[in-house]
């Protein structure tokens, strides 16, 4: 018997749809994840009410009058005024031991007397933790001043003990063994020289404000001084300046003012004062006049000030968010003059025959601007160039008159997003500052009080669908 060898028949395909739908399906969460997980994460921020205090915060340039008094004759100093304190006129500022017998005589009293007292001690100590609390690498000066500072502590003994022991110097060694010299004005004493002594508004320069190439010369010294050497600098009160460096902008908010509350803010004092401007090669500059802490700042030349400027109300937003659109500028004349159809304008059409015809079309005002008061203009409304396509024709029935949409022009706003999708909303800004807006509130169009808005408002565009 023969056998057969049966084959077995492939199963045929079969069209299944829901393998189909499975596989859309699928695709499409793929390709939304993807695109999800490659786009830029869309932050919101709720539009809050606020205050904005605006200022300009800057290091000025100090002036005032000064004079260098500078030796008569060669010699050794012994001081009798401290540093910053006030001397009257014919008041006695120094004395001048030309052979070196006196300070010698001085040196050997100071080493049979205990040298430091405990306040001399507490001085020190004031000020090594002033130093150590206040320094930075970008203001390595500051070594300098405290070198000085310490030195002038240490000159200080000399010149206490040659005070408290005139009356036995002179007897001892004659009253012709030193001179005294008395001040010829009355003034504050400082013992440095820095070059701006008798300088005036007028002479200074753009220069003069680089402060990395200031410097100042000590006037105190142990050694011997020779004649016509700067030995002390007065300076004459109660009125200074503070000269400050503005940019253009800054000027611009400043100059309608002509007083200002300041902060001097190595002490955080606030004073009120009042403000002029000048401008020095071709820069801004503001001039404070001042007539109080003449005493505190006498050995300063550069000092922080922050000059206020404003506070204003309204409503909050970064300026992350800030963005610009394109608009055209439209005369208010060529919209519909009734309240319920000022969205409204007329389309000026020609046909291929040369047949005139208005079409109304509706379009957004995103900003109204009045016109100038006592002319006849009425005013503008702005209107987004998504609206009505560019080189169209506006007109008005019954009138020749019509207007070309050209030219845009930016405005700056954010995006609203409370309806899901983004919604650009044109914005008043009323004062700013390096992180934040104010916005004008209760303006048509634009944003309200809690409104959701793009934090990033470059990320995002208008109408763009946000879920």
């Amino acid at each position: 018997m023969t056998e057969r060898t049966k084959h077995k028949k492939k199963p045929a395909f079969r069209f299944n749809i829901g393998i189909i739908a499975f596989i859309l399906i699928f695709v499409y969460i793929v390709g939304h994840m993807i695109i999800y997980f490659n786009q830029d994460e869309l932050a919101i921020y709720e539009v809050i009410q606020s205050r904005i205090h605006d200022s300009v915060q800057t290091k000025g340039l100090i002036l005032r009058e000064e004079t260098i008094v500078k030796s008569e004759k060669s010699g050794y100093l012994n001081y009798y005024v401290s540093e910053q304190e006030q001397v009257k006129k014919n008041g006695l500022i120094y004395t001048c031991d030309e052979t070196g017998e006196v300070h010698d005589y001085i040196s050997n009293l100071l080493k049979q007397e205990q040298n430091l007292t405990a306040d001399d001690y507490a001085d020190i100590k004031e000020a090594l933790i002033e130093f150590t609390d206040n320094y930075s690498d970008s203001q390595f000066q500051d070594v300098y001043d405290l070198k000085y500072d310490l030195e002038n502590q240490t000159m200080q003994l000399g010149d206490t003990v040659m005070a408290e022991h005139m009356d036995e110097i002179e007897a001892n060694m004659g009253s012709d063994s030193f001179i005294k010299y008395y001040s010829g004005e009355s003034g504050l004493v400082t013992y440095l020289e820095d070059g701006f002594e008798g300088k005036t508004l007028d002479d200074l320069s753009a220069e003069d404000f680089d402060i990395t190439k200031y410097s100042k010369k000590e006037l105190k010294s142990t050694g011997k001084i020779k004649k016509n050497q700067s030995v002390y600098r007065i300076t004459k009160g109660p009125e200074w300046q503070i000269v400050v460096p503005l940019t253009k902008k800054e000027y611009k908010k400043l100059k309608e003012k002509s007083s200002v509350t300041v902060v001097l803010t190595e002490d955080d004092l606030t004073v009120s004062c009042p403000i002029t401007y000048k401008k020095i090669d071709g820069e801004y500059y503001g001039v404070l006049s001042m007539t109080n802490y003449l005493g505190r700042y006498s050995k300063d030349r550069f000092i922080d000030v922050e000059i206020e400027i404003e506070e204003e109300n309204g409503l909050k937003i970064p300026n992350t968010a800030i963005s610009e659109e394109e608009f055209y500028k439209v005369p208010k004349m060529f919209f519909m003059d009734d309240s319920v159809s000022q969205n409204t304008v007329i389309v000026k059409e020609t046909d291929s025959k040369g047949q005139v015809s208005f079409v109304r079309t509706t379009v957004t005002i995103a900003k109204s601007e009045d016109g100038e008061e006592g002319t006849s203009d009425q005013g503008y409304f702005y209107i987004s160039v998504n609206d009505i396509p560019e080189n169209t024709l506006l007109g008005i029935e019954d009138s020749g008159t019509t207007f070309l949409l050209n030219h845009p022009v930016k405005l700056q706003g954010v995006y609203n997003v409370n309806r899901g999708y983004a919604d650009f909303r044109c914005i008043d800004i009323i004062m700013e500052n390096n992180d934040y807006s104010i916005v004008r509130m209760n303006v048509t169009n634009s944003i309200s009080l809690y409104d959701r808005i793009v934090l990033n408002g470059n990320t995002i565009s208008d109408n763009e669908i946000i879920y």
